[in-house]
């Protein structure tokens, strides 16, 4: 930095005060010129762009997994309607027996529980 400045201090040296007004002047107006950009957002377009852009690209990311998801569950919400109908079937063969049971067709000794259904 010290070498780009060094030149320009001999500059302003050389033309005296009228050079040290000029520079004075060219710096405020740089300086203006920031300020007033600054304010208008003109430095902060390209930056919400990519803050934009990178928020859509989470969002997508995130609605990806979200359906991932879902297919997942509904992978698992049918494997567990199946195990519920096999579970009813189940039940409904158990009342009938001991519906039978109670009815004296049955003895409660002959029931086999594997003809139930015990396992899923």
């Amino acid at each position: 930095m010290e070498i780009a400045i060094g030149p320009l201090i001999r500059i302003v040296e050389a033309t005296g005060p009228i050079g040290a007004i000029l520079a004075a002047i060219i710096v405020g107006l740089c300086l203006a010129l920031i300020v007033f950009a600054r304010s208008q957002g003109l430095f902060n377009d390209a930056r919400t762009a990519q803050q934009q852009a990178e928020f859509q690209k989470r969002l997508l990311e995130q609605v990806e997994r979200l359906m991932h998801r879902e297919e997942v569950l509904i992978q698992e919400m049918s494997e567990v309607q199946a195990h519920v109908a096999l579970m009813r079937v189940q039940l409904r063969k158990a009342i009938d027996l001991l519906r039978q049971v109670r009815e004296g067709r049955v003895a409660p000794d002959a029931i086999d529980t594997d003809a139930i259904g015990g396992e899923p």
